[in-house]
């Protein structure tokens, strides 16, 4: 699919692609890959990559109420939880399938934003070191 060898992509993979912001309770598992990725493999370019159909952004849209031990997947996906209030109060109107593909777009900015808080992945940014796509 992108023709290239292995080693030439290093790839971090999460419920609905998500990234965290940094702060100090920020997921050390995608925080790490990052700092990893840009630090030390010292990546020209990270891509947050959607899909349609998402089923951590259905998990978002429409929780279920079933009874578990943990609450890990209802905790990442607060990441993107204002994405999703956003999309239900502008989109309320419109029918389930067009709210979860705005809310699976929309949470790929929000990514995008979240990788600028990362301060040494911003400084790569602003010296054209390091390309964020979406």
């Amino acid at each position: 699919m992108t023709g290239s060898d292995p080693g030439d992509m290093f790839v971090v993979r999460n419920i609905a692609n998500l990234v965290p912001p940094c702060t100090p309770t920020a997921s050390a598992g995608v925080s790490s890959a990052i700092e990893f990725a840009v630090c030390e493999l010292e990546v020209e370019r990270v891509i947050v990559l959607g899909h349609a159909r998402c089923g951590g952004i259905r998990a978002l849209m429409a929780p279920r109420k079933a009874e578990r031990e943990t609450n890990f997947v209802g905790q990442w996906m607060r990441i993107a939880e204002p994405v999703a209030a956003r999309v239900r109060r502008d989109l309320g109107h419109r029918d389930s399938a067009e709210q979860h593909h705005a809310c699976e777009l929309a949470s790929i900015l929000l990514s995008l934003a979240n990788l600028l808080t990362y301060r040494w992945l911003k400084r790569r940014v602003d010296e054209g070191k390091l390309k964020l796509h979406g």
